[in-house]
């Protein structure tokens, strides 16, 4: 009869365990994506233009690139760049996201005879064409496009290319989109072997880009 006692009570005693194990990990696992999901959300930080033109989310992790550097985060006509906080000084190293407003190039149009702005697919064409044009800057860096596709950024018809440099390792994202006879150019740069961890935080920048005028 003892041994039985026992035998029903250890029983008893490994349920009871295993319950509150289950429970302690259900909830654990509810409070770490708490946890995770309000770290997510307070690392968002939101960037406006100055002059009004849009805005766009960044990670706390990521910060406004310095215009004094001797990296080039910007061009001649780049009205923002951000870069991780946490990268080295290695030049191939260097991850970055920039957003430049232009003047949209005209053209011909062939069957009217008449002068018009390009829309998107002549501008992705005319940028695929000139990565692949032996001439040009990139034109002797074996560049690979992935993928050139039409989406939408922020509710906008938009165009977006990727593209490895595979003489210098890097991955290339570059989104453009049209408004109000503005082409806006967004651009990703970072190295082949840090796409995995930079990729899906410049997806996410391009997603939460918005035009507001």
């Amino acid at each position: 009869m003892e041994h039985g006692y026992y035998l029903k009570s250890d029983m008893l005693l490994k349920s009871i365990l295993t319950a509150v194990g289950i429970l302690a990990i259900i909830t654990g696992t509810g409070l770490i994506n708490q946890g995770a999901s309000a770290q997510v959300q307070q690392q968002q930080q939101v960037y406006k233009d100055p002059q009004g033109k849009f805005t766009i989310q960044y990670p706390s992790s990521w910060e406004v690139a310095p215009r004094d550097s001797s990296f080039p985060y910007y061009g001649t006509a780049t009205a923002i760049a951000f870069k991780p906080t946490y990268e080295g000084n290695d030049p191939l190293s260097h991850s970055l996201f920039n957003i430049t407003p232009k003047d949209i190039e005209k053209s011909l149009d062939k069957t009217t005879l008449q002068v018009k702005p390009k829309n998107l697919d002549q501008v992705a064409s005319d940028f695929i064409e000139f990565l692949k044009t032996p001439s040009s800057v990139l034109g002797d860096l074996k560049v690979e496009v992935l993928k050139n596709n039409a989406t939408t950024i922020g509710g906008l018809p938009a165009r977006q290319i990727q593209y490895l440099a595979h003489s210098i390792g890097t991955f290339e994202m570059q989104a453009y989109i049209i408004k109000n006879d503005k082409l806006y150019s967004l651009r990703f740069s970072t190295s082949e072997l840090k796409v995995p961890e930079t990729l899906p935080v410049a997806q996410k920048m391009l997603k939460s880009f918005r035009l507001t005028a």
